[in-house]
């Protein structure tokens, strides 16, 4: 919001770019889009993107578990 302010651009225009930024952005721990977990598909944006490879639910949650069992240790 500061950098927006200080470019002389709209703060609450910048904070949803950010945000549709990560929503599409694939999490470093899960491997998917925070999107795709919450709604259950990505959502559209302007840029093409890259077929991703479907996951189950399941397999989600094992992966997430295991990195947040390395980062403890």
């Amino acid at each position: 919001m500061q950098i927006a302010k200080v470019e002389g651009k709209d703060w609450k225009e910048a904070v949803q770019t950010y945000l549709i930024a990560y929503w599409n952005t694939p999490h470093s721990s899960t491997g998917v889009c925070p999107s795709k977990l919450l709604f259950g598909r990505t959502q559209r944006t302007k840029l093409p993107g890259l077929t991703e490879a479907a996951k189950l639910d399941e397999e989600v949650r094992i992966g997430d578990q295991e990195k947040k069992i390395q980062m403890k240790e």
